[in-house]
């Protein structure tokens, strides 16, 4: 064969350029590493995670790169609804709903949904913190709305203030002087703060005098905000109460319509099924429905049910009640509670639906009835009575002590939650109201106090609190 080389500037350029191209097309074939895969995307497992209130779950992230594959990966955990570690280990709030979880690498973010559950009064443990014991003989709590104070009712006659972890030495206000507690059930019963207590400073307390007769009395806050105005006493109403030492009851609850509503027993004359309790004619064995707006006295509100059908009294608001010693309207939605102290065998609270009338011309049965039984008869004329919707036998307990709905911050799920208790055994109960009927009805053994349970009370944001004779003040508290 015969081969004839070309002078170099003979040759095609186009020759000369395709073979670079081809050298260097077999040169990266030997030498040159593939493009590393790079991060696309965060994975968070599971997608997706349901857990109760206060628990805990945990979630892990993976890397996604460019060519699909996975790889573990390093993120920064968030969380909404809770807390996260680094690790991923998720711990819910006390709030249900529906909440983000997210892990992040660099620029690069994924994110999975958890939903908090709220859970049921028998799945979260309570306890008691202790408050304190600094107190006489305490009957009631209170405090004005969104007050970090507490307002203790002494029975002898004194508001003591408990104020950033003591109780102040000067009393809010004294009425010893006044207040005849020395037999039975007499003494200082409770007071509640005016709706306008910011603006106006006025309060109410309901006692029993000297002379033995129920008072509800206004007072008005002094120029310092931990002592009340002694001279600014007004006498609002006066009842008398027959010559025994007991069943006077005397709560106190502002409603949510603006009136004031108090209490009073019967008088401790009970031998007749058809006496004092289904009377209408006097204002003993009632709850009261009264307008306290203007500087003395009160007026009674046109809407009261028995106004106008003398010789009915026109203040009574419900009637049927014994010894209805306390009483409360749920802080949300208006319902009525009332725990109402039995005779012989049986304690009852009684509950009214705000969107029924709230207790509004109610006969509650008393002394027709003790509870769902009839008393001092072997039948009796149930129609036209409303039972009690919570009822039991005495021995070891004896005397009911009402309480509050739970509406506070701190436990979500005892929200719509109420509480009693009893003065002989003092663990408290609980239950919900739902169709008018109580529901889901729980004891609370790590609720029990040693001392005699004489009132439970609410502060500024709707905690509750227990207040023991002798053994002194409790929070009720999450575990």
């Amino acid at each position: 064969m015969r081969v004839t080389f070309l002078p170099t500037a003979a040759r095609p350029l186009f020759s000369i350029a395709l073979l670079a191209v081809v050298l260097v097309a077999c040169s990266g074939d030997e030498n040159t590493p593939p493009p590393t895969p790079t991060l696309t995307a965060v994975e968070v497992s599971p997608p997706a995670a349901t857990v109760q209130a206060g628990g805990s779950t945990a979630f892990s992230a993976t890397g996604r790169l460019s060519d699909n594959s996975t790889s573990a990966v390093t993120v920064i955990w968030a969380a909404t609804g809770g807390t996260i570690s680094s690790t991923g280990n998720y711990t819910a709030g006390n709030t249900a709903g529906t909440y983000e979880v997210s892990a992040t690498s660099g620029n690069i973010s994924g994110s999975a949904a958890v939903t908090v559950t709220a859970l049921a009064p028998g799945d979260i443990a309570l306890g008691l913190d202790f408050i304190t014991s600094d107190l006489t003989y305490p009957t009631f709590l209170t405090a004005p709305a969104g007050d970090s104070r507490l307002f203790v009712v002494e029975r002898a006659g004194r508001i003591r203030i408990y104020k950033a972890g003591a109780v102040l030495p000067t009393p809010f206000l004294d009425m010893t002087a006044l207040v005849k507690s020395d037999a039975g059930e007499q003494g200082f019963a409770a007071m509640a703060f005016d709706p306008q207590y910011a603006t106006n400073g006025r309060f109410f307390v309901s006692y029993v005098d000297l002379a033995g007769n129920s008072v509800l009395a206004s007072y008005t806050v002094s120029g310092n905000a931990d002592v009340a105005n002694a001279a600014s006493r007004v006498e609002r109403l006066n009842v008398p109460h027959p010559p025994t030492a007991y069943h006077y009851a005397g709560a106190l609850q502002f409603g949510p319509d603006g009136y004031l509503y108090m209490s009073l027993g019967d008088g401790g004359e009970s031998t007749d099924p058809n006496g004092r309790g289904q009377s209408l004619e006097d204002l003993l064995g009632n709850i009261l429905r009264i307008d306290v707006s203007g500087a003395a006295g009160y007026t009674v509100p046109a809407s009261n049910p028995f106004v106008g059908n003398a010789p009915a009294r026109g203040e009574i608001w419900a009637y049927g009640l014994r010894n209805p010693w306390r009483f409360s309207f749920d802080r949300d939605n208006g319902d009525l509670y009332i725990g109402d102290v039995g005779q012989d065998t049986r304690e009852e609270i009684d509950a009214s639906p705000a969107a029924g009338g709230g207790g509004r011309g109610v006969n509650y049965g008393w002394a027709t009835m003790e509870g769902s039984t009839c008393y001092l008869a072997a039948t009796c004329n149930q129609a036209g009575l409303t039972l009690p919707v919570v009822e039991y036998a005495h021995d070891p307990r004896c005397a009911v002590t009402g309480g509050y709905v739970y509406r506070g911050p701190a436990i979500p799920a005892l929200q719509g939650t109420y509480f009693y208790s009893d003065y002989c055994r003092s663990q408290p109960h609980s239950f919900r109201l739902s169709g008018g009927a109580a529901t889901d009805q729980r004891d609370w053994p790590t609720l029990e106090v040693s001392g005699n349970v004489v009132s439970f009370g609410e502060d500024g944001v709707g905690e509750l609190y227990i207040v023991t004779a002798g053994a002194g003040i409790y929070r009720i508290a999450p575990r």
